[in-house]
């Protein structure tokens, strides 16, 4: 360990619960959140005919 500020601990939670601490995080936040509000129904992808 590169520094030795005091012990640490490991608690159970949700998987995308982070901490923020930098610009970057906010973001990737954001990003997390948009992927976790997706509408499967709501996207605009065309299906390719499967008996083609």
């Amino acid at each position: 360990m590169r520094y030795n500020i005091g012990n640490i601990y490991v608690i159970n939670g949700d998987p995308s619960n982070i901490k923020l601490t930098y610009l970057e995080d906010v973001y990737l936040a954001e990003r997390l959140f948009q992927l976790r509000n997706v509408n499967i129904d709501n996207l605009d992808v065309k299906r390719k005919n499967s008996t083609s």
